[in-house]
């Protein structure tokens, strides 16, 4: 075999002449890509009392191995092991037997013969089933048997009356066997993850349980002989099916941490307000309806989880939970908040999202060490003015609150394409960018989109009531856009402009606002409904709008053509208060003044049209 190079974490390159004997008894070769055990170790087998291999490729245990008497910790953590061989039996000193995140499918029955092992590790392998001979280790205190396919426990499992630590997670196991009764000394036990349909009655009788996880499950009720156990601190039945809770769980006095999410319980007994240690409650996801008031009794609380249920409201006795940190009630039916929760003075976290509360008590400012404030999706009308005085708060989130509908829109039509669109303008808008993608189905659509297309890119003219190709019977093909909004800048210099040709008028006696003479709007002005058209006929003159500030239009009267100049503003200008338009014929120039009157009573479009048919009018 070639020479072996330890990496710099090793343990054996850590060695000082004060410390050789020490750094014999330990050779740590984890993480150094091996793929067979190094001689190195077999050179130390009459001192060597750990040996660490983990996390490398070995797939073999060699027999010298076996040979190292002496050995107290074996940890061969994440490697390609798929046997143990039955020569473990000769490490009689062996204490530790680390030998998860391998391949192995049996564990032998010789292992027996290993009489003072304290732990086993075979979690993640294959193994499916224990040997006999696994109940014979009487001295062993801690036993990981989690991801291990296993099915059922041996019946004599209770032999191992020592065990203080079992963990069983992740397997396929439905029951336990009686004999763990016998199990006196254990103190923590996870059968996480297994097929259970109840939590076995055997777990009421283990004096000394401390810590018990039953989580993804399929438990039906809590049983009444959990109230057994009197020192349980910690207890997990999340992502069940439980819809009972048994009153005995009040008497587990000792418990700090309670877990129940994701399950169906609907109502809580009154007796959970018995477990005055409780530092941790967690009962999101489940279907309760309201929360006993027994609550107020939980004096040790720091942390509340009732988010996700059908609470309809807090009883007033939370003010007694006067260690309460977090409370987090979202997604359920609360209409208020109790005043006194002003008095949870320590609350740091509050989330009451996704409820119905319209108000919030005066008293939520004296929550002076309160960080966090979730309030966004409720209906809140205001806050109470004493939220100024929480000095210390963070975050605050009010978002989807005081819900209304949607403004109104006016509807307009594109003069290039002649579509129908949608817009408002008191929303930020987007210049009009004329490359929307056409989806033509046949021939003749194809031909109306080509003619479209054309439309697009032609010059804006005067089009007369005869030349008109749509009628109020053709359907128009929908498009969404934005017109451009204008900027405050823009609107004031605009503004000053209207007013200084509006003293200009006055001077000359002429009147402030051209009223709109004889002109009649296409649409019926009464209906806003239909209101969508953006041409107005004035006798036989039709005017198409354009967003361009000059154009030139054709008057008709009998045989007689006048060609005249129009400059208009244009949409940006719409939000101005006073806005005008000239109208240019053979150098005499028609001024028309939109007051504020008349540009805020009607649609933005006709407030564009109406000075501009009196000028048409008037010439």
């Amino acid at each position: 075999m070639a020479p072996v190079f330890c990496w710099s974490s090793c343990r054996c390159l850590r060695r000082s002449s004060d410390e050789d004997d020490e750094n014999d008894k330990c050779l740590d070769y984890s993480h150094c890509n091996l793929e067979d055990v190094p001689n190195d170790v077999f050179s130390h087998e009459r001192t060597l009392e750990q040996l660490y291999l983990d996390s490398n490729q070995i797939k073999d245990l060699p027999r010298a191995l076996f040979h190292c008497n002496g050995l107290r910790i074996l940890s061969l953590t994440d490697n390609e092991i798929q046997s143990l061989p039955s020569a473990i039996s000769s490490l009689s000193n062996l204490e530790e037997l680390i030998l998860s995140k391998n391949g192995i499918l049996e564990i032998p029955d010789t292992i027996k013969n290993c009489k003072c092992l304290k732990l086993i590790d075979c979690s993640v392998n294959p193994l499916g089933r224990l040997p006999e001979g696994l109940t014979q280790l009487v001295n062993l205190q801690e036993l990981y048997l989690n991801d291990t396919f296993l099915e059922f426990l041996p019946a004599n499992f209770g032999r191992l009356s020592r065990l203080q630590v079992v963990e069983l997670r992740e397997n396929n196991l439905k029951m336990l066997p009686k004999s763990m009764i016998r199990l006196v000394e254990l103190r923590r036990l996870d059968v996480g993850q297994n097929d259970f349909l109840e939590i076995p009655e055997v777990i009421g009788s283990l004096p000394k349980l401390s810590e018990l996880w039953c989580d993804f499950n399929r438990i039906l009720r809590l049983p009444s002989h959990l109230g057994n156990l009197k020192h349980l601190t910690y207890f997990d039945a999340s992502n069940n099916q439980i819809e009972e809770v048994a009153s005995e769980i009040g008497e587990c006095l000792s418990l700090t941490d309670l877990t129940l999410s994701f399950n169906k319980i609907s109502s809580l007994p009154e007796s959970i307000g018995n477990l005055k240690n409780l530092v941790v409650l967690r009962l999101d996801d489940n279907e309760l309806t309201h929360i006993p008031s027994s609550f107020g009794n939980l004096k040790s609380i720091e942390e509340l989880f009732l988010n996700d249920n059908l609470i309809e409201s807090i009883p007033s006795s939370i003010g007694f939970l006067h260690n309460l940190q977090t409370l987090i009630c979202d997604s359920n039916k609360l209409k208020e908040v109790p005043a006194t929760i002003g008095s949870c003075l320590k609350l740091r976290l509050l989330s009451l999202a996704q409820n119905e509360i319209s108000e919030l008590p005066e008293e939520v400012g004296r929550l002076s060490l309160l960080k966090v404030l979730n309030l966004s999706g409720n209906d809140l009308k205001y806050l109470p003015f004493s939220l100024t005085k929480i000095s210390q708060l963070q975050a605050l989130w009010l978002s989807e609150n005081q819900q209304k509908p949607l403004m109104k829109l006016q509807t307009d039509v594109d003069n290039e394409s002649g579509h129908k669109f949608l817009t408002c303008f008191l929303l930020p808008q987007q210049r009009l960018e004329n490359n929307f993608p056409t989806v033509c189905v046949d021939s003749e659509q194809q031909l109306e989109c080509e003619e479209k297309e054309e439309e697009k890119h032609a010059t804006h003219a005067i089009k007369f009531s005869s030349e008109d190709q749509h009628t109020a019977e053709e359907p128009l093909i929908p498009k969404l856009i934005r017109a451009p909004t204008p900027y405050p800048k823009e609107l004031k210099a605009h503004a000053r402009h209207a007013r200084n040709l509006a003293l200009k008028q006055k001077d000359s006696s002429k009147p402030d606002v051209v009223e709109y003479v004889n002109g009649t709007y296409s649409s019926d002005a009464n209906d806003e409904a239909n209101n969508d058209t953006s041409q107005v006929s004035v006798k036989d003159v039709k005017i198409t709008h354009s967003s361009s500030q000059s154009d030139t239009y054709e008057r008709r009267e009998g045989n007689d053509v006048e060609k005249c100049k129009l400059n208009v503003p244009t949409e940006r200008d719409i939000r101005r208060k006073s806005y005008t338009y000239s109208l240019e014929n053979e150098g005499i120039v028609m001024t028309a003044i939109c007051s504020e009157t008349t540009s805020f009573e009607k649609q933005p479009a006709q407030c564009i049209r109406e000075p501009v048919q009196s000028l048409l009018n008037s010439s």
